[in-house]
């Protein structure tokens, strides 16, 4: 029996590690038959690379480009960075947004020059310890400069990770991140971490989309648990946390239907609602497309105040687009 159990686990971690391999082999291909061409993969210059990641946060590549080129035109090396006035550095990031990036990368190449006398680190914690720098950009960094085994894990390897493994957990908690990093992990050991990191990056932004994914160019569609379950509009599952909201502190969109065909946007604050009753029934978040009839959003709503003693609905009917959470307001 227990030689049946060992044969058993042996083959099946064969098989494991054998489809993990050609998982690896076939995207690694792809990249490199595929790869999208940007300035910043000139080279493996850890600056260069740090730079691209971090104008490359909350901005599109195609906007990037252009900011990135006279970026380093001007600031060619990072004592060159650091010895500019910060005035000088928001004038090249001029346009780009999120001032905080180019004032975190003013400082941490400050840092780079008083303690790595000016060469960019080439340890993970070092490059995790900079300002500005997390967990994605670190692992970037270290796996596409130096080739060390580390992950780079962001939205489009949770969305990835998440398909190829049909992994039904809320990608938005913490634990199920961990889960995720740990796999990748698994992923590039004793691999071209560099190529896989930028792999994961291009297969996600151009393939494995968001919303209707190109299964059909996807060159890891033969072993996709998704896409054999026909799971891959459905995944990943991504429910971000509704903070609790109290009195006097919390705001809340709503649509104010005014007639048959107004459905402008109005914010109510908690002030705004003393003339109705100490404990309402609210509905919020709302973009209508289309909007909700207005019979049915008020009746939906009455009957579920109609069940919770001490609440009612509030006097106004609400124009509701895709209600996305029940609150109840006390005052």
């Amino acid at each position: 029996m227990a030689l049946a159990i060992f044969f058993f686990s042996s083959k099946f971690i064969s098989f494991k590690i054998k489809k993990v391999n050609k998982m690896q082999k076939e995207l690694i291909k792809w990249y490199q038959q595929n790869k999208r061409d940007f300035p910043w993969r000139k080279d493996q210059d850890p600056y260069h690379i740090w730079i691209s990641e971090i104008m490359l946060q909350q901005t599109t590549t195609e906007t990037v480009i252009p900011y990135y080129e006279r970026f380093l035109e001007k600031f060619s090396t990072i004592e060159a960075l650091a010895s500019a006035s910060l005035e000088e550095v928001y004038k090249m990031w001029e346009g780009l947004g999120y001032y905080r990036r180019a004032k975190h990368l003013h400082e941490s190449a400050q840092i780079i020059v008083e303690k790595y006398q000016g060469k960019f680190p080439n340890e993970y914690n070092d490059i995790l310890s900079l300002k500005g720098i997390g967990e994605y950009t670190a692992g970037a960094i270290s796996s596409i400069a130096y080739g060390k085994q580390v992950p780079a894990v962001d939205g489009n390897v949770l969305r990835i990770i998440s398909r190829y493994y049909l992994l039904k957990e809320n990608i938005a908690e913490t634990k199920v991140q961990k889960k995720i990093y740990q796999i990748v992990q698994e992923l590039i050991l004793n691999q071209d971490a560099s190529a896989f990191n930028q792999g994961m990056m291009d297969l996600g932004a151009t393939i494995c989309k968001p919303v209707h994914p190109l299964c059909s160019r996807c060159p890891i569609q033969k072993e996709c648990l998704a896409f054999k379950n026909k799971q891959m509009d459905v995944l990943p599952i991504n429910i971000k946390k509704i903070k609790k909201m109290y009195p006097k502190k919390a705001f809340f969109q709503a649509a104010e239907a005014q007639g048959p065909t107004d459905h402008s946007n109005k914010t109510i604050s908690i002030n705004d609602l003393r003339d109705y009753s100490p404990r309402i029934f609210f509905i919020i978040n709302c973009k209508p497309n289309p909007p909700f009839r207005r019979n049915t959003a008020r009746s939906g709503a009455r009957k579920q105040a109609e069940r919770a003693p001490g609440l009612r609905f509030a006097t106004r009917t609400l124009r509701i687009r895709r209600p996305s959470a029940l609150v109840f307001i006390s005052n």
